[in-house]
């Protein structure tokens, strides 16, 4: 497995505990604890929950994207380039023959 799927298993597996820790929180909030009237600690919970969630859902698409890339050898693959091939003595000669014969 490569190291940009393992990535990939491992936001996922932390999204689901900061999805569940915003359960937890917005539970909180349903249930009416902490009323106040200049905000109160559930509710600066599940901000902070909230925000987390976003904040992995954004690297978990990102390392997703890595992991879905092509490498520079498949690139060269998809447009047929090829690598340059190493001539034998006798094409080298040959050719360099034929460029004096321009000069």
């Amino acid at each position: 497995m490569r190291k940009e799927e393992v990535k990939v298993l491992a936001l996922q597996d932390e999204l689901k505990e900061a999805e569940k820790e915003w359960d937890k929180a917005i539970d909180n909030i349903m249930d009416g604890k902490g009323n106040g009237v200049f905000g109160n600690e559930y509710d600066k919970a599940e901000k902070e929950a909230r925000e987390k969630v976003e904040r992995i859902k954004k690297r978990l698409k990102e390392a997703i994207g890595e992991r879905d890339a092509y490498t520079d050898e498949e690139i060269d693959a998809i447009a047929g380039v090829m690598k340059p091939e190493e001539l034998s003595p006798e094409e080298d000669a040959f050719l360099d023959n034929l460029a004096d014969t321009f000069v």
